[in-house]
């Protein structure tokens, strides 16, 4: 039945009805058919052989790694350009933010020698100050004695 029906596949069912209604004018022209189309099958297993041998060779390996499927799930999610253009402003992010304190280091780093320096010329300043007072007191008071002399 199952024969009969892939034969003749949509007219299975009245080459069935024939052989049971005409089984001796139906019964062999059928089983010709079915011999030949036996053959035919045969012939075509035995060619496809080597070909399906390469086949299953080249798919064994893969047949046994189980996680064949989510890895290329994964794949197909990391290379889609949705997940790309992320990984692209995630690294840009990442860079600015590298950048951002560097330059933040290095600004600190040349404001405090800045203010270290001027802190040393603010020390150096206030000296000269002091010593400049103290030249001009004393030149006063050197004045004033001169004069005090004179006018004596």
């Amino acid at each position: 039945r199952r024969a009969i029906s892939r034969l003749y596949a949509e007219h299975g069912g009245k080459v069935l009805n024939l052989i049971k209604k005409m089984p001796e004018t139906s019964i062999p022209v059928v089983l010709k058919r079915l011999r030949d189309k036996s053959q035919e099958w045969e012939q075509l297993k035995t060619d496809m052989k080597p070909m399906w041998k390469t086949v299953i060779g080249k798919n064994y390996y893969k047949a046994h790694d189980f996680r064949y499927t989510l890895f290329k799930s994964n794949d197909l999610k990391r290379i889609a350009s949705k997940n790309l253009c992320k990984q692209i402003e995630e690294r840009h992010a990442e860079q600015a933010q590298k950048n951002r304190l560097s330059w933040q280091q290095q600004s600190t780093a040349t404001t405090s020698t800045t203010n270290s320096s001027s802190n040393t010329n603010t020390s150096t300043a206030e000296v000269n100050t002091t010593t400049t007072t103290t030249t001009t007191t004393t030149s006063k008071a050197k004045t004033r004695t001169t004069n005090d002399r004179n006018h004596s």
